[in-house]
């Protein structure tokens, strides 16, 4: 079930860890939010539980991070902006409140196991693709999260995940939704279009000098040299750190005797089992009648052999068929259950006595050993090497990271004390605009955005600690500042004139366009003669099709179906360099025979998502609807959808 959530859900589960783990909710920055303090002002109830003002600043934060990340410099934080982000962060807390608590009433769950596994597959806490307890700690430490906090986070979201993925499971496609969504899909559409340039009319426009004037004042940024900076940094890279360890043989080889279980190669065990099932809410009398039975077995085991029994009595029907046979295992990959009685198993042809298990009642068969076998120093000096500096790196990395982020804000208008105290170089770049560089620390869009934000550029203060990849972080500061200017109108005429002509010569086609559409069909022929314009044909278009501009296409699609005895559907569309009148003459249905076995189960499966997700949306509202959700003013709630 949490592989099937995983590959599902991995986008969802993914972005809320960078949202956590990328954001810039350093220590400094939420003291307190996460942590101590008192329990906040309520601003929420939902079934009376509350919903405190720490909780919408933590949500507003991580959202407006997500819109930085996502729209970059062009992200403005206005006061409209941040009303709307908090509405919208407070709107997400109570839908998910609603969803918990909706998840715990049904009886849904997820073993502390699960989450441990999915824990350690987040990349954000991996170094060279392995869990690091190192990275786990750095990472919650610049969010302020503490371990507790932080795991009951993932396993609410694991939970709705889990609820989400089984909804989406219970969903199917009708034999006529995909026939319909065939046809639609794969039709083809006679279309006919005429072409209106822009460039048509110039010869009718005239432009004042007063006209290319007021333009000119009107939009001063279109005609402003790009405001610049350049940034300097430190940066902190595991990498470097990591280049600095020295490890010496002495060390390797204490290493290795201190971890000598590491090195070995697991026992492996061949098993075979029989099963008497029996239900976790069983009673009593129940629990007795199976274990009689299995002790009943375990008797004929002494005289009869295992794999007939298996075949006769067990009640897992796949493995009792092949005469109990499990496979090979390790302890490790053992259920809880079996660990104990397993390890007691030392030679083949033992089994076990019927023990409990969450299945019922087991009896184990040890059928072939490998015992386990110690790995020679020699073949693990090189691995040993490798993790004691990484450990080393990793400590140094923490440590350094903690240093850094105190040093810069304590010092906010200088990063010269913490460059001295941790030996780090001031690095610097070259002038550049807001769309930064392609390549090198200026393309990285959380330094861009870090750099322009008020807080750096405006008040001078170095930035948050920003994470620039896996491995490496930077403080920023601005070194220079070179505002944007306009320039002079006698510098830019020529441009002004071209946007100002482009302007009206487009005004003019769209008017054309909008004529010749709602004209009828007589009059519509003679607009078309009065402007020399006529009517291309494109037989048999497809939705694909890359014949013609793909916007005439999807206008044509939207048309209706042409019907006998009426005029034919007509709609205009605005293009790059001017505008088309679009009509269609006929629709020639999918010959959906042809179509590939394999492209009909795929869009069967798309449909099939798509009516989960609705079914999905539904559970929710339904859960809303029944809530009590009571808000403070200024705020309200209204539904939405979980994205």
């Amino acid at each position: 079930m949490l592989t099937d959530i995983r590959e599902k859900f991995a986008g969802w589960i993914t972005w809320t860890i960078i949202i956590l783990v990328g954001g810039t909710l350093t220590l400094f920055g939420l003291q307190g939010y996460l942590g101590g303090g008192s329990a906040g002002k309520t601003i929420a109830k939902v079934n009376g539980t509350k919903i405190n003002d720490r909780e919408l600043e933590i949500a507003y934060q991580r959202l407006k991070r997500q819109q930085q990340m996502q729209k970059g410099s062009s992200f403005i934080v206005t006061p409209e902006v941040t009303k709307s982000l908090k509405q919208q962060a407070l709107d997400r807390l109570i839908i998910s409140a609603v969803l918990q608590q909706g998840i715990h009433q049904q009886g849904y769950n997820i073993s502390e196991q699960q989450v441990d596994t999915a824990l350690v597959q987040i990349p954000a806490f991996q170094v060279n693709g392995e869990f690091s307890h190192a990275r786990f700690s750095q990472v919650l430490n610049s969010t302020n999260y503490t371990p507790a906090a932080f795991m009951v986070r993932l396993k609410q979201d694991l939970l709705q995940s889990q609820v989400r993925a089984g909804i989406l499971s219970t969903a199917f496609t009708l034999p006529n939704d995909l026939d319909q969504a065939l046809h639609l899909i794969h039709q083809t559409r006679d279309i006919q279009y005429v072409l209106i340039p822009n460039k048509a009319f110039a010869d009718q426009v005239k432009l004042s000098r007063q006209a290319i004037q007021d333009y000119y004042k009107k939009h001063p940024k279109q005609y402003s040299t790009p405001e610049k900076i350049s940034i300097e940094y430190l940066r902190l890279s595991l990498k470097d750190l990591l280049a600095k360890q020295k490890v010496t043989d002495e060390e390797i080889k204490q290493y290795y005797q201190t971890h000598l279980n590491n090195y070995k190669t697991p026992s492996k065990y061949h098993l075979s089992h029989i099963l008497v099932k029996l239900a976790p809410q069983a009673n009593d009398k129940a629990a007795k009648e199976a274990q009689a039975k299995a002790d009943s077995i375990y008797q004929k085991t002494q005289s009869t052999p295992f794999a007939k029994l298996a075949k006769q009595y067990s009640d897992d029907v796949i493995s009792g068929s092949n005469g109990g046979k499990l496979g090979w295992f390790t302890l490790a990959t053992l259920d809880p259950d079996f660990t104990q009685s397993v390890e007691s198993l030392t030679k083949p042809g033992q089994i076990t006595k019927p023990f409990r298990t969450k299945l019922g009642y087991e009896i184990v068969k040890l059928v072939e050993l490998n015992t386990s076998k110690q790995t020679p120093l020699a073949k693990v000096q090189s691995a040993i090497q490798k993790t004691i500096a990484q450990d080393r790196a990793q400590k140094a990395f923490a440590n350094m990271h903690e240093k850094l982020a105190d040093l810069t804000f304590s010092n906010p208008n200088s990063l010269v004390d913490a460059a001295k105290t941790l030996k780090l170089d001031i690095k610097s770049t070259k002038l550049l605009t807001r769309k930064g560089t392609s390549s090198g620390i200026a393309s990285n869009r959380r330094v861009l955005i870090a750099a322009f934000s008020p807080d750096v550029l405006t008040h001078g203060n170095n930035s948050d600690v920003l994470q620039i990849s896996a491995d490496a972080e930077i403080v920023l500061r601005v070194k220079q500042h070179i505002p944007d200017k306009v320039k002079p109108l006698s510098e830019v005429k020529a441009q002004v004139k071209q946007a100002l002509l482009d302007l009206k010569t487009a005004k003019k086609a769209e008017v054309l366009a909008q004529k010749i559409t709602q004209a009828k069909p007589q009059k519509r022929n003679e607009l078309l003669q009065q402007n020399r314009l006529n009517w291309q044909a494109a037989p048999k278009v497809t939705r694909q099709s890359k014949q013609l501009d793909m916007l005439i296409i999807l206008k044509a699609f939207d048309l209706a179906t042409p019907k006998p005895q009426q005029d034919l559907p007509v709609a205009s569309v605005k293009l790059p360099d001017g505008y088309a009148v679009v009509r269609v003459s006929h629709v020639h249905p999918a010959q959906t025979k042809a179509i590939p076995k394999e492209q009909k189960q795929g869009l069967a499966r798309q449909i099939q998502n798509s009516f989960g997700n609705l079914e999905f949306g539904y559970f929710v509202e339904g859960l809303i609807a029944k809530a009590s959700i009571k808000i403070e003013k200024p705020y309200h709630f209204s539904l939405q959808k979980l994205d």
